[in-house]
This record gives C-alpha cells, sequence and structure tokens, in this order.
C-alpha cells in the first residue's frame, strides 16, 4: 500500500487499484490542521502523522484504523508543529521533533497511557536552536531500546537510548557538516552500530556511523540536489 498525506488527510492506497480506473482510497481523517510529516513502522503495519499544530496521531495501516491521538502538544509548541517523525525498531516506540524553537525530541512509549504525557513519555531531548529537518531510528539494532539518527542544519547526530524507563537518558553523538542535510535511512546491516546515509542540499550523499563513539562521515557528489533518499535491502 501507499501512504501519504495532502492537507489535513492522511489516504492509504492499495498498489493493486493504482492501474484501475476506479481507484479506492482510505482517507485517514483526525487531523483538523495541515499534516506536515508521517511514518511507516518496518513492517508497513502502523502509521504516524504530525501536523503544523502539534498534534500526532497513530494508525494502523492494514485495518486503516485509529489507534491514538498521542498528548503530543503538553511536549510540543503548537507554533513549531511536528517536523518529523519515526517509529523504533518494533514500533514499539515513536520519535517525534518539534518545530519550535527547543527542536525538542520525544520518545513515546504510545501504546501506553489515556491522554496522560506522563505514562507514555520514555525520554525526551530539547536540541537547542540547531534546527532538525529529518529523524530515522535504527530498525536493525537489537542491543540498544531505541537508536537513531537526526540531520539538519550543518549538522549529523546519532542517539541512543539504553533501557525504555520513564526518565530515561538520551545519548547523542554529534557531527557537524559543512552542508545542510535533508533527509536519513539507516543501510541494512546486523553490525551493531550500522552506517547511515544522508542526503545534503548541495548534492551529497553522506554516509557514515558511530566508530568509539565518534561520528565518522563521507562524502559523495551524486549531483546538483538531494531532497530524499532511502536505502534499499
Amino acid at each position: 500500500a501507499v501512504v501519504a498525506a495532502v492537507g489535513s488527510l492522511a489516504f492509504v492506497q492499495e498498489m493493486e487499484d493504482l492501474g484501475a480506473k476506479n481507484r479506492s482510497q482510505c482517507f485517514l481523517q483526525k487531523h483538523r490542521h495541515e499534516v506536515t510529516c508521517l511514518a511507516v513502522d518496518v513492517c508497513g503495519q502502523k502509521v504516524a502523522t504530525g501536523d503544523s499544530h502539534g498534534n500526532v496521531h497513530v494508525w494502523c495501516a492494514e485495518e486503516k484504523a485509529h489507534l491514538k491521538q498521542l498528548p503530543s502538544k503538553t511536549k510540543h509548541d503548537a507554533r513549531g508543529g511536528i517536523i518529523a517523525l519515526s517509529f523504533s525498531r518494533a514500533a514499539q516506540y515513536l520519535v517525534s521533533v518539534g518545530g519550535d524553537a527547543d527542536h525538542k525530541m520525544v520518545v513515546w512509549d504510545w501504546e501506553k497511557g489515556d491522554g496522560d504525557a506522563k505514562a507514555c513519555v520514555v525520554a525526551e531531548d530539547k536540541c537547542g536552536n540547531t534546527k532538525i529537518l529529518d529523524v530515522a531510528c535504527n530498525p536493525y539494532d537489537q542491543k540498544n531500546a531505541v537508536s537513531m539518527v537526526s540531520v539538519g542544519m550543518k549538522h549529523v547526530k546519532f542517539w541512543k537510548m539504553e533501557e525504555a524507563k520513564p526518565g530515561a537518558k538520551l545519548t547523542k553523538y554529534g557531527g557537524k557538516t559543512d552542508t545542510n542535510v535533508v533527509c536519513a535511512d539507516f543501510m541494512p546491516s546486523l553490525a551493531e552500530d550500522p552506517d547511515a546515509a544522508a542526503a545534503a542540499d548541495m548534492g551529497y550523499c553522506l554516509t557514515g556511523g558511530l566508530e568509539n563513539g565518534q561520528v565518522s562521515l563521507s562524502y559523495y557528489r551524486v549531483c546538483s540536489c538531494i531532497t530524499e533518499c532511502v536505502l534499499l535491502a
């Protein structure tokens, strides 16, 4: 299936219907404001959508049903909205990044609680004035509860959360770049710290990862401009 968003709507389109004259679409209608980002878990079962006023909803793609609205407005400034979302390896946790001045990152145990942020927030971190443009959880890491990479204005940062418990610590490893980085994904690997790839706005593809706690990056010029990257197994 294809999951996409337009305006305040997200929708699911079955692949076999793409060539049909009478295509059927299922609209996910809970947002009242523009959907600014979405994420799908690695199994293609869960979908998360965030909007311009800081709301986050979780859906079941297969059943095309609404599962939960997170109390995200208690953690994200509604004026900044949600700019990035990503599910952890087993889709137990959902990471959201706000567009507010602090660019707050929140890790949610999204199935817990009923509108109570204290029950479902596992960890949070203020990323400061360094704007984040994308975040990607590592689907291959089986050691840490959550590991991910964030990219944005002249930076690539790797994050780890070893244990999943309220007040858990997010450990970050920062790496500066010469250009703005617009998106990221992880390379298929069985390594504890698999490499990530990112696309930069000057046409560079960046690859790298953590080596003894240090971020190591390599640059490859591939074209004049890149806006998105996805790694294939």
